[in-house]
């Protein structure tokens, strides 16, 4: 399910459904929509489901041909603030070879936390 803003986007939207909302303008701030698994989503985990539309959100903006081993970091803090209106952050770092050539990504998600003064005052 998908909650935008106080107004639920109907249940059981697939992936591609979720990447044509979150991506359909510019991000938008964190905690715009909640997302959360189906009570009957046995067979996928939140990161499967996480990893998908970061995938299918990258292939929108970028291209069918994009990977997340060729995303450049400029690319990977786009889909960051993406990814933070549905309430997570990105966490990644590199594989390297013996010669320090990247080889491999690896992604993983936090829920994004916001930032606050001692005073309370949320901060971005």
């Amino acid at each position: 399910m998908l909650v935008d803003n106080n107004k639920i986007v109907p249940r059981n939207m697939d992936t591609l459904s979720i990447v044509n909302v979150v991506f359909a303008k510019e991000p938008l701030p964190p905690y715009t929509y909640n997302i959360g698994l189906a009570e009957d989503a046995y067979n996928v985990t939140l990161f499967q489901l996480l990893m998908n539309i970061l995938m299918c959100g990258a292939r929108k903006i970028y291209g069918d041909y994009i990977t997340a081993e060729n995303l450049t970091k400029r690319q990977f803090e786009e889909l960051q603030r993406y990814m933070m209106s549905i309430g997570y952050i990105i966490k990644y770092n590199y594989t390297y070879n013996k010669e320090g050539i990247a080889i491999k990504v690896n992604i993983w998600f936090e829920p994004y936390m916001f930032n606050s003064k001692c005073n309370g005052i949320i901060t971005f």
